[in-house]
Formats: structure tokens, C-alpha cells, sequence
């Protein structure tokens, strides 16, 4: 599985990140959007791509990586996709490019104080095809796609005390929740009401399983 880092121009924890960097196998890409190439530059890391239109990105860091010659693809910020939809796009490109399969996207940076941000990041992940997962990591949060199916939530593995899951996009059908705190069976979801805000695991391990449409399902800590 193609492992893909995308480092967004939101809010980056150093600490955080760094210290979540070392934990993590190597990525086969690194691709930074807009002023994540600034994180990129203080982490010695090396992006394989820049994509964004860099109207956060000082240009002196932006002309340092294209004397590096790292690929840069830049855009006029009057455009019609963010640049975490660009970035989104890339890392499909990247694997395509590869031989196809399944690949897997960890996102810095693509939450922070602009909530509309964060919502636009939400929505652009929602829209990824199936063959790339990808999650998005904060220092108190984990944020992942789900496609209809079942899933096994262990409480070792979990990021923090809460999960949640929220439909994107639409309803999320047939949603069964077992092992939970709040179990629901073969329940409709909707992006009206929020009743799968905020549940915790009752045991070691819980389910979960549904039918049709997307959730987001969170993991979060205070």
C-alpha cells in the first residue's frame, strides 16, 4: 500500500507533528500545499511535490524549493478547488502513477481556527475515491472516511476517549453500531441531527457497520 504525507497550509502542532512524524513508517510521497512547505522546510522534510497558490507561503520558501528543484504546480488563488483538493488530486495522480492499488493519505494541517476550512477539508476528503484512505490527524483529533461495510474499533487503538461518526454528503443508511456506549441498530443517519455526536466504546471493542452513503468517524480527546 502507497503510503502519502500531505502537509495542508492549517494549523501544524509542531511538537505535535514532529513527535507523530517519528512514529510513522516513511511515506513513499510527500506532497505540501501552499504554506505547508514552510512546515515541510523546518521538518527537513522533502516534499516531492508543491501544489497551492502560495498566498500564504512566504516567497522566499518558495523559491528556495524551486532552486531544489522540487516540482511546483501553482495556481491563481481565483480558483474553483482548494488547495487540499489540489493536493487530493496529486496523491491519486501519485497513485495511478504507480501501478494503481490502494494507497493511504495522512493529512497535517488540514484542521485549525478557520472553521469553514475545516469543513471544506472534510468535504474534499468525503470525496476521494474509494482506493486511497485517508485520515486526518490534529493533537487531539483523528478524522477517516468510511465506506459502507463493517469496521472493528479496539479501545488500544483508539486516539482518545470519544467517537463519532457523521454522515457526509448525504444520508448514511442501515447504521449499527454495537459494543458502543449508545448502541443504534440499522439506524438513518442524517446531516440534520446530530446523533452520532460524541459516543464511547462500553467494552475492549465495538462495531461498526452500515449500508449506504459516507461517515466521517472521529476520534477525539479534550
Amino acid at each position: 500500500m502507497r503510503r502519502i504525507l500531505i502537509v495542508s497550509g492549517g494549523m501544524i502542532e509542531e511538537d505535535f507533528a514532529l513527535e507523530f512524524l517519528k512514529g510513522q513508517p516513511p511515506f513513499d510521497d510527500i506532497i505540501a500545499a501552499d504554506k505547508g512547505a514552510a512546515f515541510c522546510l523546518r521538518a527537513g522534510l522533502r516534499p516531492a511535490l508543491l501544489v497551492g497558490d502560495f498566498d500564504t507561503l512566504p516567497g522566499e520558501t518558495l523559491e528556495l524549493f524551486r532552486r531544489e528543484q522540487i516540482p511546483i504546480r501553482q495556481f491563481r488563488p481565483e480558483k474553483d478547488f482548494t488547495d487540499m483538493e489540489i493536493a487530493l488530486s496529486a496523491a491519486m495522480e501519485y497513485l495511478r502513477t504507480s501501478g494503481g492499488g490502494e494507497g493511504r493519505a495522512v493529512i497535517l494541517g488540514g484542521t485549525g481556527t478557520r472553521l469553514d476550512h475545516v469543513l471544506g477539508t472534510l468535504y474534499a476528503v468525503a470525496g476521494v475515491r474509494k482506493e486511497l484512505d485517508c485520515e486526518i490527524v490534529d493533537s487531539h483529533n483523528r478524522i477517516r472516511m468510511l465506506l459502507p461495510g463493517e469496521y472493528t474499533i479496539r479501545r488500544e487503538e483508539l486516539y482518545g476517549k470519544y467517537v463519532s461518526f457523521l454522515p457526509m454528503g448525504g444520508e448514511a443508511q442501515g447504521v449499527t453500531l454495537q459494543g458502543f456506549r449508545y448502541p443504534v441498530q440499522n439506524a438513518v443517519l442524517t446531516p440534520w441531527n446530530s446523533l452520532g455526536v460524541s459516543n464511547e466504546l462500553a467494552g475492549d471493542v465495538g462495531t461498526v457497520a452500515f449500508t449506504g452513503g459516507r461517515l466521517a468517524f472521529f476520534q477525539t480527546r479534550d
